[in-house]
């Protein structure tokens, strides 16, 4: 991509993000419309101001990104970010065909969302699941659970 050097693009190295969604896109299934093509589309909207402010002062340049491109970049940078937090999944498929029963896949669905919601809310999850199971076991199964939820658990430095 040709800019005056605004450091988000080249920061974000959105040439070669580009190209990489546009090579998803050539290997998609005919009729099918996805992520790929929502991040090409999104890409064009920035070259397309680019193109809108080729010529304009500096000063303009700045507020125009700042109106229109800042959100666009956030929008991209989120809608990244969730592609990495499926990515586990993706990697355990391999693992879940040795789950040779319902009840072995409904385990490692579970302990997977658990993990998966702890990083979420920023635990350690190895220290968050020992913890969750040292806790459970104390306690009676009518027994609420509230306080050991990953957004409402106080884990000290040591646990």
């Amino acid at each position: 991509m040709q800019v005056d050097g605004y450091a988000a693009y080249d920061s974000l190295g959105m040439a070669h993000v580009r190209r990489k969604f546009v090579g998803a896109q050539k290997v998609q299934p005919k009729g099918k419309v996805g992520r790929d093509d929502w991040a090409v589309a999104h890409i064009q909207k920035l070259y397309h101001l680019e193109a809108q402010l080729a010529g304009k002062a500096p000063e303009e340049k700045l507020a125009q990104r700042q109106v229109y491109a800042l959100p666009l970049l956030t929008e991209f940078k989120a809608c990244s970010a969730a592609s990495r937090a499926i990515k586990p999944f993706v990697i355990g498929r391999k693992n879940w065909l040795f789950s040779n029963t319902a009840n072995g896949a409904k385990a490692s669905a579970a302990l997977y969302s658990i993990i998966e919601t702890a990083k979420e809310n920023g635990l350690n999850p190895e220290k968050y699941v020992k913890r969750l199971l040292a806790e459970i076991l104390r306690r009676n199964a009518s027994d609420a659970l509230e306080d050991l939820m990953p957004w409402t658990i106080k884990l000290g430095v040591d646990d």
